[in-house]
């Protein structure tokens, strides 16, 4: 059960002292992390640390807290801070009527678990204890002065009530957790086959994919259909499958100039993305285009996979440094909407010839009016036409095609790296790097790139001197990086326990040893720090003494459990010793009696995925 639902239900209980109060159509937002003041023209926003300081100031002024729940990416964040929070107006009411915190959701994945209200930015409003009042995700300036004044009266008008009704709120809240985490139940072989079955359910003919809109891109999904595909040779898997990496590879989610690819898409066509590029996502889509093009024997698919190396090189890897950066925003700035990567008719004409863009403009349906709503004239690259079918349209053959579109993109991505690019944070996060070290080494088996292998090892090496040790375990960033949570992440073990080990299973002697040694001592610190007998699997964080309000329970995440129990299956496998493998079967035991109630098809597949895994690795 996502801790998203669980959470909105709660806050509907304490908002019923709220008339009126309703969660605002969903948008995107993004504010630096650091704790600063955004000035205007008439006022000033404090923004604060999310920290035991920080509320209890509010209890002390004896007013609610805003939470601005953003990150550095998000094209929506950008927006929300250069409108919404330097309005006048605005700027002057939170000030004198609330506790501003800012939370960047990359730095507090805890926080961004239990308050995220569906998207970026989320917007927040809380009791100064840290309960849920009210909330939604992007405000527009006049929704959100409303809002403001009517949380504000609202607070000042009921605040006795609203004490009153904490403890009730409390309980119900611990009765809600111990419910939705009791999900126990056994697993075999119907696992794989429910799944199966609950996939091809959602699946979208049409436009491949799964869902309706906005479309993401779901990597659990895809590894479990290939997955299943080895294992049973169904013919709907692979047909599935295919389908959705040819339409994903084809569509403006994939980036066909400078590789990798963006988050999502709004739409159910895979045209128009929204264009931040995050390391941990792109991580997955390189593990899903490898896989399937070493298992299918597919050029293209493995083609995509090196374009996902190409742009990891380029962008989100320190290069002569081991280590991975965040991620790449969007844009440069709220004004700018995805114009680094699109396209006006008569700019892709000023660097290509003639015969060039005839071509081009018919595969990558290139004309005078384009995919972007706010700005028409601009086009987003997918690819509408096939060679053979440009080649009968312009009357030439199809080798002359591929070398007129292979030397215009050359020449478009030469132009596009003389514009501004959109920013990258190069913040080192654990999880990011460990998901980049597992998909870099794989990619150096799977695509013969030593360059890959050599890369992965040296950052796995630096990931473990600076941000792993018994004492405090694993660390959240790699190096100290501003402000950031400082409670144990079970996400941060896990990922790099899956890293160590990956890594160790292309060493040799001592130095297998050695790293298999390291993955004992990270195996027995998510032991030690997550592992709550009446859970039943792992648990998110190990809450402090006086956590801050939803901080207070520990949630079991549905993905982060099933990528343990697939690293638990090989450490077993490779140290030999049972104990690893009886504790990959309690991860999974954990969520035997819920896995189809996930809200997120893609967590379902993750569990069935560690489930196949688990039973494959047993037998």
């Amino acid at each position: 059960m996502s801790v998203f639902r669980l959470t909105r239900w709660m806050t509907l209980g304490i908002m019923l002292w709220f008339s009126g109060c309703q969660n605002q159509p969903s948008h995107q937002t993004n504010f630096s992390t650091s704790e600063k003041q955004v000035t205007a023209e008439q006022g000033m926003i404090t923004w604060r640390y999310w920290s035991d300081s920080t509320f209890e100031y509010a209890k002390q002024e004896d007013k609610p807290v805003l939470l601005h729940l953003t990150n550095t990416w998000s094209h929506w964040c950008r927006v929300m801070e250069s409108t919404t929070y330097t309005d006048p107006t605005i700027t002057a009411f939170v000030q004198q009527n609330f506790i501003a915190v800012n939370v960047d959701s990359d730095r507090y994945p805890d926080v961004n678990r239990r308050y995220n209200m569906g998207g970026y930015p989320s917007t927040i409003f809380l009791t100064p204890t840290g309960e849920i009042l009210a909330g939604g995700t992007y405000y527009p300036p006049t929704q959100m002065l409303r809002e403001l004044q009517r949380i504000a009266q609202s607070y000042e008008r009921d605040k006795d009530a609203i004490y009153d009704k904490i403890p009730e709120y409390r309980a119900k809240r611990t009765q809600m957790r111990r419910k939705f985490q009791s999900s126990f139940g056994n697993f075999d072989e119907t696992v794989m086959e429910e799944t199966f079955k609950l996939i091809r359910s959602e699946f979208d003919l049409v436009n491949g994919g799964f869902g309706d809109q906005p479309k993401f891109t779901q990597p659990y999904v895809l590894r479990f259909l290939l997955a299943y595909y080895d294992r049973t040779k169904n013919v709907q898997a692979i047909k599935m499958l295919r389908q959705t990496l040819d339409a994903m590879a084809d569509g403006g989610i994939h980036d066909h100039l400078g590789g990798g690819f963006h988050r999502y898409c709004s739409g159910r066509d895979w045209i128009l993305p929204e264009f931040e590029k995050l390391g941990r996502h792109n991580a997955q889509m390189l593990r899903v285009y490898g896989d399937a093009g070493e298992l299918l024997h597919d050029e293209r698919y493995r083609s995509v996979a090196e374009g996902v190396v190409r742009y990891l090189g380029m962008t989100l890897s320190r290069r002569n440094m081991p280590g991975f950066y965040s991620s790449q925003a969007a844009d440069r700035n709220d004004r700018d909407n995805g114009e680094y990567y699109t396209w006006r008719r008569g700019e892709a004409a000023a660097v290509l010839l003639p015969e060039e863009m005839r071509a081009v403009e018919l595969y990558f349906d290139i004309q005078n009016r384009g995919e972007m709503p706010d700005v028409p004239n601009r086009n987003v690259l997918y690819i509408a036409s096939p060679y053979e079918e440009i080649a009968k349209t312009l009357n030439i053959d199809v080798q002359t095609v591929s070398q007129q579109v292979l030397s215009a993109a050359t020449k478009l991505l030469d132009a596009r790296l003389q514009r501004e690019a959109p920013p990258v944070d190069s913040t080192l996060f654990v999880e990011t790097n460990a998901r980049l070290i597992s998909a870099y080494q794989r990619a150096g088996d799977i695509l013969e790139r030593p360059d890959c292998t050599a890369f992965a090892q040296a950052t796995l090496d630096f990931v473990l001197d600076a941000a792993f040790d018994e004492a405090n375990g694993v660390r959240h960033t790699v190096l100290t990086s501003g402000n950031c949570t400082q409670i144990p992440q079970f996400t941060d073990h896990v990922y790099l326990l899956r890293a160590v080990l990956d890594v160790a299973q292309s060493t040799e002697g001592r130095e297998r040893k050695r790293y298999l040694t390291i993955a004992k001592r990270i195996a027995e610190e998510m032991e030690r720090r997550f592992r709550k007998t009446n859970y039943g699997g792992y648990v998110d964080i190990q809450p402090p003494q006086h956590a801050i309000g939803e901080l207070r329970y520990p949630e079991k995440d549905m993905i982060d459990n099933a990528e343990a129990a697939m690293a638990l299956v090989d450490l077993s496998r490779l140290s030999d010793d049972a104990t690893y493998k009886l504790r990959a079967e309690r991860a999974l035991h954990a969520f035997g009696g819920r896995y189809l109630e996930a809200e997120q098809l893609n967590m379902t597949a993750a569990y069935a995925l560690a489930v196949m895994y688990f039973l494959d690795g047993t037998n």
